[in-house]
């Protein structure tokens, strides 16, 4: 993946319409929100809320190893500890299929392609997790996972310490909301997008 993230955005404040790329929504920050740059973490009174044991594995992983995913899934959701079908009074599927459809219209995750993460463990960009045998909805065995691309930008860099430095992940959508879903990505895949009649000239 090739990302300009070094290059500002050129604004106009006579501007029409919106850019592809999600640049110039802010005109005092225009790289804010443009696909294909650093999602920046919140803060917590005034620290970023970023917590790695070595700087790299997730937090409880170093130097042990953290309990499988779905162990933890299959665990709270036996049916020993009661059903999982329970109608809420107050909300309705309406409400999960908002919040997905809003968090995919605003993130998209970039990830290293080809990567064998259970037949090479020591790429520090894996994380893989076995999944236990008596598991109800997934094979058994190793689950290849990675963590999502690093952005190169330097000015994405956390500075958590003196002489420390975090870089953020790269988000692969713009993250302003538009009524057309997935539709805000870098201009040369908009411009690459074709109808079943003729190639769309933008």
């Amino acid at each position: 993946m090739e990302c300009n993230l070094g290059v500002l955005a050129s604004c106009s404040t006579n501007a029409k319409y919106r850019t592809y790329d999600g640049s110039c929504n802010n005109l005092v920050y225009p790289s804010w929100g443009k696909a294909n740059t650093a999602q920046r973490r919140f803060e917590y009174n005034g620290d970023l809320m970023i917590d790695y044991d070595d700087d790299n594995s997730p937090r409880g992983g170093f130097p042990s190893c953290l309990p499988s995913p779905r162990l933890i899934s299959n665990t709270l959701m036996a049916d020993e500890l009661g059903p999982t079908d329970q109608a809420s009074p107050t909300l309705s599927g309406q409400h999960f299929a908002f919040g997905q459809a809003l968090t995919h219209d605003l993130i998209k995750t970039q990830l290293k392609r080809n990567l064998k993460c259970c037949e090479n463990n020591d790429i520090d960009v894996c994380f893989p997790f076995d999944i236990p045998a008596y598991d109800k909805d997934f094979t058994p065995g190793c689950r290849s996972f990675q963590r999502t691309e690093r952005s190169p930008d330097v000015t994405a860099l956390l500075k958590t310490s003196p002489g420390e430095n975090l870089p953020e992940n790269v988000n692969g959508f713009c993250v302003k909301k538009d009524p057309v879903a997935d539709f805000c990505q870098l201009t040369e895949q908009v411009l690459s997008i074709q109808t079943k009649k003729h190639v769309i000239n933008m």
